[in-house]
């Protein structure tokens, strides 16, 4: 489930110097600038996510989940296991073996997390405008981006922005292993009312729960 997790916050901002500007597409750039500004203007979301993994060797994978996102929090929400961040410490619970796992929550470079799927672009990355697409009679702008650091474990990431409200629709990782990982976000809601102590773990809510703390 690692896999998920790495598979759900700056490319504007910092410039690699070794990539000069001029790869960057400018039409793409006003995409990404009108998405960066919807997302930082958010107080917090909830939204559909389903996750599809196509592997070389390997029948396709397909999983839903609800996600809920407030500045570097978050909480997932899968089948089988509740994975809650509060920036410091992150918390997978384990449904079946009623176990919960605490570790320090310190995320790879590399790592596409859930709060940077919004905004992963703002860094590191270079960009190029695709086309506009129509998906289900709505209207998206397709981006590629290519990280500067070719040491990554992917090397492209393609956004699908709403044309309406320059909100991310769909995004695809291409990992340089062969493995693809399309995430799609749905019934997105914004500022919406938050059960308080939702980005916490609280073991009393589980009778016989066995706890594995994994923090130094």
């Amino acid at each position: 489930m690692k896999l998920i997790i790495v598979g759900l916050i700056s490319l504007l901002g910092m410039q690699n110097p070794e990539v000069p500007m001029v790869q960057s597409d400018p039409q793409a750039k006003v995409v990404l600038d009108k998405t960066s500004s919807t997302f930082k203007q958010l107080k917090n979301l909830k939204a559909d996510l389903e996750i599809f993994i196509e592997s070389p060797d390997q029948e396709p994978f397909q999983q839903k989940a609800v996600v809920y996102i407030q500045g570097q929090n978050f909480r997932l929400e899968l089948p089988d296991e509740v994975i809650i961040c509060d920036n410091k410490s992150i918390w997978r619970y384990l449904k079946d073996m009623n176990e919960v796992q605490i570790s320090d929550y310190e995320p790879g470079d590399d790592e596409i997390t859930p709060t940077n799927i919004f905004n992963i672009y703002e860094n590191d990355f270079y960009y190029q405008y695709g086309e506009e697409v129509n998906e289900g009679g709505k209207k998206y702008h397709s981006v590629d981006l290519t990280p500067f650091d070719k040491e990554k474990s992917y090397f492209k990431v393609r956004v699908w922005v709403s044309v309406t409200d320059n909100f991310i629709h769909k995004m695809k990782v291409f990992d340089k292993n062969g493995t693809r990982y399309t995430y799609s976000i749905d019934n997105l809601k914004k500022d919406t009312e938050l059960k308080a102590g939702i980005f916490q773990f609280y073991k009393s809510d589980y009778p016989g729960i066995h706890v594995e703390d994994l923090r130094f």
